[in-house]
């Protein structure tokens, strides 16, 4: 009987494991996004949901727990109870302020309309953060999962083919950053666009791309 809100840049693994229940992480005091630099650990690379089991077929080992379950003050004493590194104002802050993108996963996102948002270089990481955090508050539209990958040969090649029919995108050089956000909830695709624009403003039709076609949503697997 174990519950984990977790962060997981890799697929999480687990063996001959009961009653497991994972879902994303949520936290916040004011270094802690700071930690996350340091440790090099991409915020949107959280693959929390994508749990692999060594031993399948010992039945149910775990479940994704619903987006309302993932509360930290449901699981946790506020850290302010238990350390002079938070105070109670930072501790209340968890749902707006954390630097990791609060993702609902597959289950939740499954029969739902959807978008894909393709953030590109130009945008900037500042802005991903703003669009990510604008999509959160909007209580119409939910996160699935967040993707962030550094352009190589093999992702130059990915990203070209979904983003073939993307006119106005500018070029993208090695090594630079490409955020991918995959939303749902009715009105996703009109949602999407809403907060593109009013996050990338003039620079929307050529730093942020909007769409849910079988092509977009390959980035994402």
């Amino acid at each position: 009987d174990i519950e984990v809100l977790l962060h997981c840049a890799s697929q999480p693994s687990i063996e001959s494991s009961q009653r497991l229940r994972f879902g994303c992480f949520r936290y916040f005091y004011f270094s802690l996004e700071q930690q996350f630099e340091q440790a090099k650990l991409p915020v949107f690379n959280n693959r929390w949901s994508e749990v692999y089991s060594f031993t399948p077929n010992r039945g149910p080992e775990y479940e994704l727990l619903a987006p309302e379950a993932m509360d930290p003050t449901a699981m946790l004493k506020p850290l302010h109870e238990v350390s002079d590194m938070c105070s109670a104002d930072e501790a209340d802050m968890w749902k707006t302020a954390c630097p990791v993108p609060f993702t609902c996963g597959p289950v939740a996102a499954a029969g739902s309309e959807s978008a894909v948002i393709v953030c590109m270089p130009k945008l900037g990481r500042a802005s991903c953060f703003e669009l990510s955090r604008a999509i959160q508050q909007d209580e119409s539209v939910n996160l699935s999962r967040a993707l962030e990958f550094r352009i190589d040969a093999q992702w130059g090649r990915k990203l070209d083919s979904a983003l073939s029919k993307w006119p106005d995108r500018g070029p993208v050089e090695a090594q630079e950053v490409v955020v991918v956000l995959h939303l749902f909830g009715e009105g996703s695709i009109a949602k999407a666009l809403a907060h593109c624009r009013a996050v990338a403003g003039d620079n929307a039709s050529s730093a942020v791309y909007h769409s849910q076609t079988r092509e977009e949503s390959l980035l994402m697997q």
